[in-house]
């Protein structure tokens, strides 16, 4: 049972140089108690796809400019007041960057205090008696003590967990993750992770992981969306997408990542450019880069099209279910 569902998102932001298509018709949902992994370089509209997502995008100078988020019957984007009720209570972020994520000037207790009293309406002598068990849940040694600690006394590990402390504070359906870890270093990475994954058991939580580490989506996502040049080219089952990859693009993430891992090897990528955003891309936005580009990839934009239960792909060169039909 779907628990949020995005249709068609497209997200663009208006620079002297032309309109930038930072998310151009992206769809997806989210399924009760799965977690689904945004994988992708830097640049492909993951992070402003979280932000559409949790009416955001405006702090960021984009426009959400069609499209819909559907959670609880109700079409979010719609009804943006609908976001005050929403947004925090019932869905969560947990953003980059935990040190720029905070109020330098509060502790981090009265960021707790304020989440609780102005979500949840609780006084703030209620609002102390439940911030200590909330940092305790999170892992940290000494939740009175960071309580009353400003950001720039935690370390990033501790941060991070302060972070997921507020995220949780509210008892939210959703958890959106953008990632979470990839500023601590792998052992710091792997606890924040896998304290993410547990607290994510417990409560029943559903949750939209963002990542540019394969290994990361691999080890902690049900299914995966892979995003290039703000679409989504290919998604379904994280086992059967990074297993059996469909999309040139997916196939070249992996192979990056084996040569990483490895430290050996080439990648088959004609250029390492970042994608052109600007304008009408009236093709395939990997084309430029992909060494299987035939003349149909750059006239024609390829949309995401089902392969098999539960997978799409947005490449010509893919047979799919309707090329059957």
């Amino acid at each position: 049972m779907e628990i949020l569902k995005v249709n068609n998102l497209r997200t663009y932001f208006n620079t002297t140089h032309g309109l930038i298509k930072a998310v151009d018709g992206v769809s997806f949902n989210l399924r009760r108690g799965e977690t689904l992994g945004i994988v992708g370089e830097s640049g492909a509209g993951k992070s402003v796809t979280a932000l559409s997502v949790m009416g955001l995008a405006a702090r960021l100078g984009a426009g959400v400019t069609d499209g819909e988020v559907w959670y609880a019957g109700k079409n979010l984007l719609e009804n943006p007041t609908l976001y005050d009720s929403v947004r925090g209570r019932r869905i969560s972020l947990i953003p980059q960057e935990a040190g720029s994520a905070l109020n330098p000037v509060l502790t981090v207790g009265k960021q707790v205090e304020e989440m609780l009293r102005v979500h949840l309406s609780l006084t703030s002598r209620e609002a102390r008696s439940v911030i200590s068990r909330l940092l305790e849940s999170v892992e940290l040694p000494d939740p009175g003590l960071t309580a009353r600690l400003y950001p720039h006394q935690l370390s990033g590990g501790a941060l991070q967990r302060v972070l997921l402390a507020l995220a949780l504070c509210c008892e939210p359906d959703i958890i959106i993750a953008d990632e979470p870890a990839s500023s601590l270093d792998v052992t710091l990475q792997a606890q924040v992770l896998m304290l993410i994954r547990n607290t994510k058991a417990r409560q029943g939580l559903s949750m939209v992981l963002i990542a540019h580490d394969l290994g990361v989506i691999s080890q902690n996502s049900d299914r995966v969306l892979v995003m290039y040049g703000g679409r989504v080219l290919e998604a379904g089952p994280t086992p059967k997408v990074l297993g059996g990859p469909l999309h040139p693009y997916t196939m070249a993430l992996l192979e990056i990542y084996r040569v990483m891992d490895q430290g050996m090897g080439e990648v088959s990528l004609t250029r390492a450019y970042p994608p052109n955003l600007y304008g009408n891309n009236r093709g395939c936005v990997f084309a430029d880069r992909c060494q299987k580009a035939a003349d149909l990839c750059w006239a024609e934009r390829p949309e995401p099209q089902p392969v098999g239960e539960d997978r799409v792909v947005a490449c010509h060169l893919v047979e799919t279910e309707s090329s059957h039909e």
